[in-house]
């Protein structure tokens, strides 16, 4: 009988300790592996979303307003450097390189950084007569 008791008590004390351990991990915070840097994506241009759609007509009435440019990142799906994801696809300019290329305002902002209107991801206008671009630097020159 006192072997039994022994037996029980050692089972019951394994089914105790297994279900503590197996609550922390519910608990514990989730780790980010080592090595890995952590990127803060308000430094790569989080507010990315929906932009309203820009068109030719659009572009062409840029003429001398503040143009402010925000660097953006990858959506780290880029399998390489020659393919760029949904970065470019789905900003609002992707039809519009030449009018930007055209438009003096523009390009001399762009040119300012060393960037050129390959590097446009989106555009956008803002307050007091502003245009804001998205750029990504894609080193496509």
């Amino acid at each position: 009988m006192q072997k039994f008791a022994i037996i029980t008590t050692i089972a019951t004390l394994t089914m105790v300790v297994t279900t503590i351990a197996s609550s922390a991990a519910f608990v514990a915070a989730p780790r980010t592996p080592r090595n890995t840097p952590a990127v803060s994506h308000t430094e790569c241009g989080d507010s990315l979303g929906h932009f309203r759609s820009v068109n030719r007509a659009d572009i062409e009435s840029i003429d001398g307003q503040n143009v402010m440019l925000i660097r953006v990142c990858d959506d780290g799906s880029l399998a390489s450097n020659d393919s760029y994801g949904s970065l470019f696809i789905n900003g609002n300019v992707e039809t519009l390189r030449m009018p930007i290329a055209r438009n003096y305002t523009l390009m001399s902002a762009l040119d300012e950084e060393g960037l050129d209107q390959n590097d446009v991801v989106s555009l956008q206008f803002g307050a007091n007569d502003s245009v804001v671009l998205y750029v990504y630097d894609r080193f496509m020159r």
